[in-house]
């Protein structure tokens, strides 16, 4: 992952999350092509995991980055921690997002 105006975090920082980092990487490319000469300030101050979900605490006012973001937070819960697969949700009270295949072989 390259290096973000509007993020400390690095490659190593989300290592961990290295099921998403395709997501978060087109979201941030998302973002960094919205704010290319616009007057908007825009800052991650905190990426986690809840719930088996990527969620990414931020500082914007402006609409599409909060839509950018919510759409990336939205599609990391359909990807398999395991196997990277996409996966329709299915409703199991999870901790952790697993594919049919992950759940019944992995768990």
């Amino acid at each position: 992952m390259k290096k973000r105006s509007f993020t400390t975090y690095t490659m190593d920082d989300l290592r961990r999350y290295r099921w998403w980092l395709p997501t978060i990487e087109r979201a941030f490319d998302e973002i960094e092509e919205y704010l290319k000469g616009k007057d908007l300030w825009f800052k991650i101050t905190y990426i986690k995991e809840k719930y088996g979900w990527f969620r990414c605490e931020y500082y914007s006012f402006d609409d599409t980055i909060m839509n950018i973001v919510e759409n990336l937070e939205d599609d990391t819960h359909s990807i398999c921690q395991e196997c990277w697969c996409k996966w329709e949700e299915r409703d199991w009270g999870r901790i952790k997002t697993l594919c049919d295949y992950c759940f019944t072989h992995k768990k």
